[in-house]
């Protein structure tokens, strides 16, 4: 542009991680939704069909020893149709955008309640889990319950990630940032994550435990996201990972 006939020039530096964010989790929910849908219409009658000769060869292996292995094949098709029905079941949760009811709670009596549900699921082993607040009387403005939930997720994996660690920590840090901001922090002292999959965790069922869903991280982004904000992964101060959410 010119100004009394002088050329000036004008840069505008937007942030644009949220959005850019927004947009990958709302194709990614897309992707979601189609397959769910698809798969469970195709599913749902092969379910109910085994389930249906199941119970009918059943009947007649009571009078006819030759059909045991018949039923054992067919119990067993059908035990594993339901667990692929089940298992899309629980995806569809995830095409579904979370609705945010904001309010104001307390930070520190929040991160204890979490982290207490955290340790109820670690059995018996000691770890060491620790609240920062600072300060203390900290703030929270926010979804409660969806935080919540996000949030046990991350302390739940952190756990995990410590269980061949002699001595486990764990600590959820909680902060108000420079530009009124709050940072959530998760770390543990377990072996971290490579460089090259800190990206890649958020993505809907990738995981990288066994008999893990893979939703669980790609759910606190779309709840961080909600929020207005972000989430990524970085290095512990303790030497293990660090998740880090800012709303």
């Amino acid at each position: 542009m010119a100004r009394l006939d002088s050329p000036v020039t004008i840069m505008s530096i937007l942030p644009v991680q949220s959005e850019l964010g927004a947009i990958e989790v709302a194709a990614q929910a897309d992707l979601v939704r189609v397959l769910t849908h698809e798969i469970m219409n195709s599913l749902t009658p092969v379910t109910s069909l085994a389930r249906t000769g199941a119970d009918l060869v059943a009947k007649a292996a009571k009078s006819n020893d030759a059909l045991d292995d018949a039923k054992s094949a067919t119990d067993t098709v059908a035990r594993r149709a339901e667990g692929i029905l089940r298992f899309v079941e629980s995806y569809r949760e995830f095409a579904e955008a979370p609705e945010i009811h904001r309010r104001s709670f307390k930070a520190k009596s929040w991160a204890e309640e979490i982290m207490r549900l955290a340790l109820a699921g670690a059995g018996d082993r000691a770890v060491d889990a620790q609240i920062e607040v600072a300060p203390k009387s900290l703030s929270v403005d926010g979804d409660a319950e969806l935080l919540a939930q996000a949030v046990l997720n991350l302390l739940r994996n952190a756990i995990r990630a410590t269980s061949q660690v002699a001595s486990p920590v764990i600590t959820l840090h909680m902060s108000r940032e420079a530009n009124g901001r709050c940072r959530i922090e998760v770390r543990d002292n377990g072996e971290g994550i490579p460089e090259d999959r800190r990206d890649d965790i958020f993505l809907p069922f990738y995981t990288t435990h066994k008999g893990g869903s893979g939703v669980g991280l790609s759910f606190s982004k779309r709840v961080a996201l909600a929020h207005g904000g972000s989430i990524c992964a970085l290095t512990a101060p303790e030497g293990g990972a660090n998740i880090r959410m800012v709303i």
